[in-house]
């Protein structure tokens, strides 16, 4: 619209609390775009962090759950410190970041927060990176690019290129990760099991092998995902169930 480094102030207040990160930096880039040199961005966020913020978070997800069938993905990562790490990393420097708790009888809910941009070249950068073509070989690289589409059939295109790539079989990272986490957590002991969202059932597997008496029940939202896994844990079959989630209604 003409505005690139004309604008003294963006501000949000109160309008910008019911959305998760991802949200929050593209805004956060876009100001950076518009914003003079010093301009600044004032802006209101929920934090997570204190009591009040997460009985906030736990209403909402019961409200959002009610009316659309789905949990809603408010108030992600939104404590001070990420906040500043990434504005700071945008080419802002933080004029104020506080709770607004800081006022008496106030509950402690709310980040209240001045940004002013001072050193643009950094935003560009960043945004240079994000619009730069990731190439042919990135599994990832055109998601949600195709129009409408399902949950389970944006996660199916993924699924395609993810295993075209064959970048699920790395077996030492692997290997690493369940004697971290699934060992420490007694795996041999389970009688049974749920897996959510397995890809192609690489830690099913490991599961599965050691453990003869565990039986798992697996579920994702891609079909492809699903087949690729049962194939994979055909020798496990008599203990492991596969259950399709619904991609209109995750």
């Amino acid at each position: 619209a003409g505005l690139v480094r004309k604008v003294d102030a963006m501000f949000s207040i109160d309008a910008m609390v019911h959305v998760d990160l991802q949200y929050l930096v593209t805004y956060w880039i876009n100001a950076a775009q518009v914003l003079k040199k010093g301009g600044r961005i004032l802006i209101t966020l929920a934090d997570p962090t204190s009591e009040a913020g997460f009985q906030k978070i736990t209403r909402d997800i019961a409200k959002f759950y009610k009316f659309q069938g789905r949990m809603c993905p408010k108030f992600e990562y939104l404590s001070i410190p990420i906040v500043k790490h990434v504005l700071e990393s945008l080419g802002f420097t933080m004029e104020k970041l506080e709770h607004w708790a800081q006022r008496q009888g106030a509950a402690p809910r709310d980040i209240y927060l001045i940004a002013r941009l001072d050193r643009p070249e950094k935003a560009d950068r960043f945004l240079s990176a994000i619009q730069s073509s990731s190439g042919d070989n990135d599994p990832i690289a055109g998601l949600g690019l195709s129009g409408a589409e399902t949950y389970g059939e944006m996660w199916d295109r993924y699924a395609t290129k993810l295993l075209a790539s064959g970048s699920l079989d790395d077996s030492p990272n692997l290997n690493a990760v369940f004697k971290r986490l699934f060992e420490p957590g007694d795996v041999k002991t389970w009688s049974r099991a749920i897996e959510i969202g397995g890809a192609d059932g690489k830690y099913a597997e490991r599961v599965l092998a050691a453990n003869s008496k565990v039986k798992l029940s697996r579920f994702d939202v891609s079909r492809k995902f699903l087949d690729a896994a049962e194939q994979r844990l055909s020798r496990f079959k008599d203990r492991v169930s596969s259950i399709e989630i619904d991609g209109t209604k995750p």
